[in-house]
């Protein structure tokens, strides 16, 4: 795999756990021809904290990852609950 889309794994998981236990979210990636599509499944308790008043946080996360060097593929990132918690 390429090492910037691995840095791309490692940065996503870094911003999320910034706010966020790592026992409070899972992070899911599906590969698909120029697409990198991150679901981020987190605890119903936890959501609030990482979407932000008015979904600024989540979409503050997204941008910054949109900023990331050297990744060719458009990244999408999803947060939804985690249906087994």
């Amino acid at each position: 795999m390429n090492d910037n889309l691995e840095n791309a794994d490692d940065f996503i998981n870094f911003l999320i756990k910034t706010y966020l236990p790592k026992e409070e979210f899972k992070i899911e990636k599906e590969e698909e021809n120029k697409n990198l599509k991150y679901t981020v499944y987190v605890k119903k308790r936890s959501l609030g904290k990482i979407v932000g008043k008015g979904g600024k946080v989540a979409e503050a996360i997204r941008e910054i990852v949109k900023s990331l060097p050297n990744v060719k593929k458009r990244i999408y990132i999803k947060f939804e609950e985690m249906k087994d918690e």
